[in-house]
């Protein structure tokens, strides 16, 4: 999967760079044509010429929204559609729908630049995209139709906002992000066989050579549907069907349903009730994972995101290594966050809704510490301990959270995860500890210790006591190995 990539990205580059800014890569009945830097053909057959590139933008899809933060051109937004989620700061902006004529109003009111669009838009909301071009907007369609043309779709965002370089750049990181995956997989001493269900309805499975078949190939996995796949599907999808899975059962190590989408997989639970699916080794051995739709099917940065994620669902053991934390260095919250995640091989949390926005109800903000951006290397893992709970932020004025990524772990801080962890109930009988009276986690420090998680000295809890990276490791390790509680339900 990789090279295909490879192979496009830098036709892409040194045609656009090198020979003049003409470029014809093929692909959709449109053409994917880069022709200089102020023009090219966009995904619907429009010829889009540009004297400069635009400065206000409504991006009227979330790939795009995403996207264009990745290359640096968020400040560029100033409306989104209701489906763009991340990052956080597209909250804050106008949100706007196809079907509204208000909605239509506004946008021409706001008079963007450039509005983008798809050409799903361009399909089914025919009279919306009009109207905008009536109005006198600019309206650019794109979406690429595969992997191999996405270095061209990102080239095109780079173009229309002045980003070129920026585009660039990502796209190598992009590549090089994918590539270090595969590497990784590869050390795996036993290749796995997957199943991948992306829908429940004739148990459906990915087509030859769509995103989530590409990263299976990607990670090193055997795709157990790969005789049965067509090399020309009519859609995204193959019915793979029940009876050739249960044909099939002994060699599906690993389950992978994949959520979110329009009748996407079922989710775990359900997944696991299935009488017929009790032998499945990938059952017995609590090998199922759900797989967001948003990361791992659809042509943003984050599939890179997705990559890694089902690569820790198939081989943990290598992805969820934590031996580069084995030293004797004061364990960070940043850390402490990312080792729990991997120790615990907890899938990591995204926000696809933003109703998960609500600080009233959750008590936080998904990607909302000031001092945490959405583009940190440890955002997806410290959202995801945040968000379970595992760790709290420092310290909220009016709703604005701070982290403090190089703050150091506290005795105290790991009975507040051990109390989450194990949903710790009031003991009947009680250990007395002389140093932790009136704290505001006296209790949870007490149930903690009543269950003989963490132990005291001389009657002393030494709330304050910080670890070292090797100290909290052993802890969890011994932790894990001798408390019979079963997490995996929990944790997934």
């Amino acid at each position: 999967m990789h090279k295909k990539f490879i192979a496009a990205w830098l036709i892409c580059f040194v045609m656009v760079f090198v020979v003049g800014f003409h470029v014809d890569l093929g692909g959709t009945a449109s053409g994917s044509e880069i022709i200089d830097e102020h023009t090219f053909v966009d995904d619907v057959g429009n010829l889009i010429k540009f004297d400069e590139p635009y400065q206000t933008i409504v991006s009227l899809d979330r790939i795009h929204t995403e996207n264009l933060y990745a290359i640096g051109a968020g400040d560029l937004i100033e409306g989104v559609d209701v489906n763009s989620t991340f990052p956080i700061m597209v909250n804050s902006l106008p949100k706007f729908t196809f079907t509204e004529d208000s909605d239509i109003d506004r946008i021409i009111e706001l008079n963007p630049d450039v509005v983008l669009i798809t050409p799903y838009i361009n399909s089914k909301h025919a009279s919306f995209v009009t109207r905008l071009e009536t109005a006198g907007l600019k309206v650019v369609s794109l979406a690429p139709d595969d992997l191999e043309e996405f270095p061209v779709y990102i080239q095109k965002l780079g173009l229309l906002t002045g980003k070129s370089e920026n585009a660039a750049t990502a796209l190598e990181t992009f590549d090089s992000d994918l590539q270090n995956i595969s590497d990784l997989a590869n050390q795996a001493e036993e290749k796995k066989s997957v199943f991948i269900e992306s829908s429940e309805m004739g148990y459906l499975t990915p087509s030859k050579d769509t995103l989530p078949y590409l990263a299976l190939e990607n990670i090193n996995a055997n795709n157990i549907a790969e005789p049965e796949l067509s090399n020309d599907p009519d859609g995204e999808m193959n019915t793979y069907g029940l009876d050739k899975i249960l044909k099939n059962k002994d060699q599906i190590d690993v389950y992978l349903s994949i959520v979110g989408g329009v009748d996407g997989g079922a989710d775990i639970v359900s997944i696991k009730q299935k009488e017929a699916f009790k032998d499945l080794p990938a059952i017995k051995n609590n090998k199922v994972f759900e797989m967001e739709n948003s990361l791992i099917d659809e042509y943003s940065f984050r599939y890179v995101l997705g990559n890694l994620e089902m690569a820790r669902a198939v081989y943990p053991e290598i992805f969820d290594d934590v031996s580069n934390f084995k030293n004797d260095e004061a364990l960070t919250r940043a850390n402490f966050s990312e080792i729990v995640i991997k120790m615990l091989h907890a899938p990591i949390y995204i926000n696809t809704d933003s109703s998960y926005y609500d600080y009233d109800r959750y008590n936080h903000l998904y990607g909302s510490y000031e001092d945490v951006p959405w583009d940190d290397d440890q955002f997806d893992y410290i959202e995801t301990a945040s968000s379970r709970l595992y760790i709290k932020a420092t310290s909220k004025v009016e709703k604005v959270e701070t982290f403090d990524k190089e703050g150091l772990i506290t005795k105290a801080d790991v009975a507040n995860f051990f109390y989450i962890l194990y949903n710790l109930d009031a003991s009947d009988t009680h250990q007395t500890i002389s140093d932790i009276a009136n704290r505001e986690d006296e209790k949870i420090i007490q149930q903690v210790v009543d269950a003989n998680l963490l132990p005291l000295e001389d009657g002393c809890f030494n709330p304050d006591q910080t670890y070292t990276n090797n100290e909290f490791i052993s802890l969890m390790e011994t932790t894990l190995q001798k408390n019979t509680i079963n997490l995996i339900e929990e944790i997934q």
